[in-house]
């Protein structure tokens, strides 16, 4: 009897220890279970921070590129200019040796005008008043002229006529724009038969709305002139980008 009232209460503690133990074992499960899930986001989060910094290393890596390649870029067209400018000078330091027995005696100058070279020569070297046929002294002044720019095989030229600003009423001219123009015209011909390329002369009136001085005098002087203008090669200027629109 005593056997059988102690065996019940511990098979009842046994079975009550097994429950706490099964609890406990719950709870581990769920305690695990909610370790196991928290650690999933938190590795969620790493490979997220991971993932966004190796997208900012790539981006910044990209923008650094972007800058360095723009750099070169601004670099090597800063280069380009600049031999371009050089060019330009030194076919102006030849252009004052090959002349410099014409620029000696007035008959003409050379100077750089709006960045460009420029030999200008007077009118009154060139041309009786109101005329537009070429002087004996003329012909002798472009002979030299033309000789040099000859040599310049590449070299595109734009001859152009100036005036003063009075009118040509005694002429048979209409008006400074036919005057100047036929007088480019002259210059220009001359030039070919001497030699230099058609395909790189071009030739323009400006009447008297070019002028180098004031129109007084002496500064009309200065204002009836012929100007043979270096241009520079197309390949040196820098080429406008088309976008669509």
């Amino acid at each position: 009897m005593f056997r059988s009232r102690f065996s019940l209460p511990l098979v009842v503690l046994l079975s009550l220890a097994g429950c706490v133990a099964q609890a406990e074992y719950d709870s581990a499960l769920k305690d695990l279970d909610t370790s196991r899930k928290a650690h999933a986001g938190l590795a969620e989060q790493l490979a997220a921070c991971q993932a966004q910094l190796s997208t900012n290393g790539a981006n910044a890596d990209a923008a650094l590129a972007d800058q360095l390649a723009a750099t070169e870029a601004e670099l090597a067209e800063l280069r380009r200019q600049r031999e371009a400018v050089e060019k330009r000078l030194e076919a102006f330091r030849q252009l004052n040796e090959k002349l410099a027995e014409l620029i000696a005696a007035g008959d003409l100058e050379v100077y750089i005008r709006n960045g460009l070279p420029v030999i200008a020569l007077p009118s009154e070297v060139l041309f009786a008043v109101g005329n537009a046929e070429l002087s004996e002294k003329g012909r002798k002044s472009l002979d030299r002229v033309g000789a040099a720019l000859a040599t310049m095989k590449d070299q595109r030229i734009q001859v152009s006529g100036h005036t003063d600003n009075q009118p040509t009423k005694k002429s048979k001219w209409t008006d400074n724009w036919q005057l100047s123009t036929e007088r480019a015209l002259t210059v220009t011909r001359f030039l070919i038969d001497k030699g230099v390329t058609p395909e790189h002369l071009s030739a323009a009136g400006h009447a008297e709305f070019d002028p180098v001085a004031r129109n007084t005098k002496k500064g009309r002087v200065k204002n009836r002139r012929i100007e043979l203008v270096l241009l520079p090669d197309l390949s040196e200027l820098t080429p406008i980008i088309e976008t669509d629109e």
